[in-house]
């Protein structure tokens, strides 16, 4: 089966075939039969009923997701939260290890390895990764080719959502220090804190 299926669920049915009908069900990195019947299956139509399963992607090269915690919030207001919402779709609320800390009109996350410190944020599916990561990583401030200079990098990380279920999803982390930056309270970025 095609490898890209794995982004898809759904059914496939395949009818006309020798012997009945072959009915498989789309899921993760291979198709499974339903129902077989001897001899391999010659079929005049193949039909298929498949949509996007954005949280399925643990076999593709590069995730479609994005976790975001600050001035991309739906609820933040800012225009490059809006382009995004044009450019993705939002998944839901969820969490990732680290700390946020306050950078003034918008916060940084921090990687720990401190048990219980989590940052709040939302999974966005991207439409067109390749497009939105270029302006996402611009409007971040990452200079191509001088991370050093950057202020944040790209990164993939787990993200646990509200159901329970972990995802990998494109994360920004802060590569600046933050002695001397508050710490978001409760890792739960709301407004602009001074």
């Amino acid at each position: 089966m095609n490898r890209n299926l794995a982004l898809w669920s759904g059914t496939i049915r395949a009818t006309g075939c020798q012997g009945g009908t072959t009915r498989y069900t789309a899921a993760a990195d291979r198709a499974y039969p339903q129902k077989t019947h001897a001899g391999a299956p010659v079929c005049t139509q193949v039909r298929m009923r498949l949509r996007p399963n954005p949280l399925d992607l643990a076999h593709s090269d590069m995730t479609n997701r994005l976790f975001v915690y600050g001035t991309l919030l739906s609820t933040a207001g800012h225009p490059m939260g809006a382009r995004l919402q044009r450019e993705a779709r939002l998944i839901g609320p969820g969490t990732v290890r680290g700390r946020l800390y306050s950078l003034g009109r918008y916060p940084g996350l921090v990687e720990t390895e401190r048990a219980g410190s989590l940052a709040h944020g939302e999974l966005y599916t991207l439409k067109m990764p390749a497009v939105a990561l270029k302006w996402l990583d611009a409007y971040e401030g990452i200079l191509p080719g001088r991370p050093e200079e950057s202020p944040y990098e790209r990164v993939i990380r787990p993200v646990r959502l509200e159901t329970g279920q972990t995802v990998d999803a494109w994360v920004y982390l802060y590569r600046r220090s933050v002695r001397m930056r508050p710490e978001v309270k409760g890792g739960r970025w709301t407004t602009p804190q001074a």
